[in-house]
């Protein structure tokens, strides 16, 4: 069995940043979404079918914040992997007078 080998590349922590970036490209496309559907409604709209869309928004905006969030959260952890990855690298290196 050969032992795992580690590479990391300066892309592995753009990929880290790009995620998290996107995540609040995404949050805010659902905010603009939300804000033009309300727009072509307008505050004619009443009734039932008004309501039930507000509802039904409520909880699309909950899953898109959730799922803007996730992705936060995973770019994040790759970023942050990354560096400590680099960090044990050069303490590593200090072993061998590096």
């Amino acid at each position: 069995m050969t032992d795992p080998m580690i590479k990391v590349s300066g892309a592995v922590s753009d990929m880290g940043s790009s995620t998290t970036t996107k995540a609040g490209q995404l949050i805010q496309l659902f905010e603009d979404l939300k804000k033009d559907a309300m727009a072509i409604a307008g505050e004619a709209w009443a009734g039932q079918a008004q309501q039930a869309f507000e509802r039904a928004q409520a909880q699309w905006t909950v899953k898109a914040n959730g799922l803007g969030n996730a992705h936060s959260e995973v770019g994040s952890a790759v970023v942050n992997n990354v560096e400590n990855l680099i960090n044990a690298d050069i303490r590593a290196a200090g072993f061998f007078g590096g």
